[in-house]
């Protein structure tokens, strides 16, 4: 039971690298570091993945807020960015 949850836990992983390489049509070269980027991403650009979808979300909900969201949000990508 444990070595079946195991094995499926791994074909999930297999089949998210694989979905990877087709993704971005890769070749050998950096394949490794890149596979290592995209399924371990680092906080930061975690973050700023997160800081994409709220921004598109605020500016779909409040078409007509401005005071300021693009220089909080350029402030906020610049600290993640280091």
């Amino acid at each position: 039971m444990i070595i079946d949850v195991a094995r499926w836990g791994a074909d999930q992983e297999l089949e998210a690298c694989c979905e990877v390489v087709r993704k971005y049509q890769l070749g050998a070269e950096n394949l490794d570091q890149f596979l290592q980027q995209e399924r371990r991403p680092s906080e930061s650009v975690t973050a700023l993945e997160a800081l994409d979808e709220l921004e598109a979300a605020i500016r779909l909900q409040f078409s007509s807020y401005e005071h300021g969201l693009d220089k909080h949000i350029e402030n906020i990508r610049a600290a993640l960015h280091g």
